[in-house]
């Protein structure tokens, strides 16, 4: 058997195993994700781990074992969505446990998370021309905010808010100090994500990502960020927030 011919079974079980996963967590929150969501896991677009389920030690954790293994094609928004941006695994979206004092009226589907422990999910609750908005939910706050009206576009905020505020230490710790790094780290993640987005989002993000990124503070201003949304995904939640803690 060629190496070609084991390359694709070893992908089509790849693929079937995460089939199965989206099944289970379907089924756990009662939801049927987007078909947009659905081709990115499918795919393995989602996956920052590689079924990686074993405990991290000092000698054996996410650097060492998984990242060389997808830095070259990135899976969605592993450079791009912030320093403090974690996707979820699906044992971890299985067994994810909701803040108590949060009022189960309200339905989120998480999907990743902050270093800081705020969830992104999807909102249950709403509906925006056949899609549930995606929000952030703070942990440590009553507010929950409403940043995008469907997944794709949420990828795309994201994407174009990881060169408005740059931290000085993300460059350092993560890139080697190196704005080059940076930015072709960024064009890594536009690579593999072009094929889901559409073309304006591609186009926008492209111009954008291949300006100078001699002085990080200049690529992008919000000024600018704020007129790209405003052609391209504003809709009338956007940025607004509820609370999501039971009432005393």
């Amino acid at each position: 058997m060629g190496r070609n011919s084991l390359l694709l079974i070893h992908e089509t079980i790849g693929g079937n195993l995460r089939k199965m996963d989206l099944k289970r967590v379907s089924e756990k929150y009662n939801y049927e994700f987007p078909d947009f969501y659905k081709r990115l896991w499918e795919d393995g677009m989602l996956d920052w781990y590689k079924g990686w389920n074993e405990p991290w030690t000092k000698e054996r954790n996410w650097v060492t074992e998984i990242y060389p293994k997808i830095k070259d094609e990135p899976p969605i928004l592993m450079h791009s969505g912030g320093f403090d941006f974690q996707m979820l695994s699906p044992n971890e979206i299985l067994e994810y446990e909701f803040c108590e004092w949060w009022d189960t009226k309200h339905k989120f589907i998480p999907f990743a998370r902050t270093n800081a422990g705020d969830l992104y999910a999807f909102y249950k609750n709403i509906e925006i021309e056949k899609n549930n908005p995606i929000v952030l939910v703070w942990h440590d706050d009553n507010r929950t905010e409403i940043l995008a009206k469907n997944f794709e576009d949420f990828i795309f905020r994201k994407m174009i808010e990881r060169v408005v505020h740059i931290d000085e230490d993300d460059i350092n710790e993560n890139f080697e100090g190196d704005n080059n790094i940076f930015k072709n780290k960024l064009l890594s993640d536009l690579g593999t994500a072009k094929k889901y987005l559409k073309p304006r989002y591609v186009s926008i993000l492209n111009e954008i990502y291949n300006r100078s990124f001699s002085e990080l503070d200049s690529i992008i201003s919000v000024s600018e960020m704020k007129d790209i949304f405003k052609e391209t995904i504003k809709f009338e939640k956007i940025d607004t927030e509820f609370e999501h803690e039971i009432d005393e």
